[in-house]
């Protein structure tokens, strides 16, 4: 079972995660950024667009996630509203990223167990080189996910609309699934009061 541990799609998820790794970053600090990945996100990407407009065509950006990533230090499901998505800053970061395939990516991508394997490098304005890699490790989109990620995956979605409290009460009932007497008592947990 895959859970994705980011709100994209699950090919896109460790540029995210290797642009998190030198991040957060101020925009007008970056000279350029290469990001290496495997063919099948390449693709992906391709196919999708370059310069998406709606928040469907950013899930499938590199340029888009790895900017938002490198600047605001991850992406949250805020990333795709309407400011982000029209920021210049963004736009014009997005213009100084390049995507390429790394082979020994490609490689692990098409291996057993499946890797989603990214390196993004930033040359800042001052020269820094800076470096972050993903894939192949416990973030790894493939990998087991434990009882802990998975909790913070449904707080991180959740909180926001149905508070703590209530989001605490849910994940009570989920985690002891067992001893609910009638599984039609869980849908209106989730209503909004």
């Amino acid at each position: 079972t895959q859970i994705k541990n980011r709100p994209s799609v699950g090919n896109m998820i460790s540029s995210i995660l290797a642009a998190e790794k030198v991040a957060p970053l101020n925009h007008k600090d970056i000279k350029q950024v290469t990001v290496e990945v495997f063919e099948y996100a390449i693709q992906e990407y391709e196919h999708s667009g370059k310069d998406p407009q709606t928040r469907e065509a950013a899930y499938y950006s590199i340029p888009y996630l790895v900017a938002a990533a490198l600047t605001e230090g991850t992406v949250a499901l805020r990333t795709y509203n309407r400011a982000h998505l029209t920021d210049p800053a963004l736009r014009a970061l997005m213009n100084r990223i390049t995507v390429v395939e790394n082979k020994e990516f490609t490689r692990a991508y098409e291996g057993k167990p499946q890797q989603h394997r990214t390196r993004v490098t930033v040359i800042t304005c001052g020269g820094e080189r800076l470096v972050g890699e993903a894939g192949g490790d416990e973030d790894d989109l493939s990998a087991p996910r434990s009882d802990t990620q998975i909790t913070g995956k449904f707080r991180g979605l959740t909180e926001d609309v149905l508070g703590a409290k209530q989001v605490e009460r849910i994940l009570d009932c989920l985690w002891h699934l067992e001893d609910v007497q009638n599984v039609a008592e869980i849908p209106p947990a989730f209503s909004l009061d």
